[in-house]
């Protein structure tokens, strides 16, 4: 790491960001020169069809909240369309940095509606 660290101080990149198996990396050298790299691994949570987003199903409640801690598999919310759900699930287990979905929202198949970064409780 500290070789790609060396090699962002000598170019006039301050940010790069690469995209692999659905989770994200973000390297910034920072503002100043020699100022320390930052990373950052980004998780998107895609829709898995077209419908509308709803955060629970009818009559249920939903917990979902900016910060909350997920595990891989837990339920954050689901598409309709025709009668038919397809639940959202969590793809790695991490706190919930962005909702970007209101509940009722049409969405679009692969649109991002949260982005998790991995993490454990300690």
């Amino acid at each position: 790491m500290s070789e790609f660290s060396d090699w962002m101080k000598d170019t006039d990149l301050d940010e790069l960001f690469v995209k692999t198996d659905g989770c994200s990396i973000r390297l910034g050298a920072g503002n100043e020169p020699g100022a320390p790299v930052s990373v950052s691994d980004i998780c998107p949570v895609l829709s898995p069809s077209v419908g509308i987003f709803y955060f629970s199903a009818k009559g249920q409640t939903s917990a979902v909240s900016v910060g909350m801690h997920v595990k891989l598999g837990d339920r954050l919310g689901l598409v309709k369309l025709c009668g038919d759900e397809k639940p959202v699930l969590a793809k790695t287990e991490g706190f919930l940095k962005n909702v970007l979905i209101q509940d009722g929202q049409p969405v679009e198949y692969g649109s991002p509606l949260f982005f998790i970064e991995p993490g454990t409780i300690q």
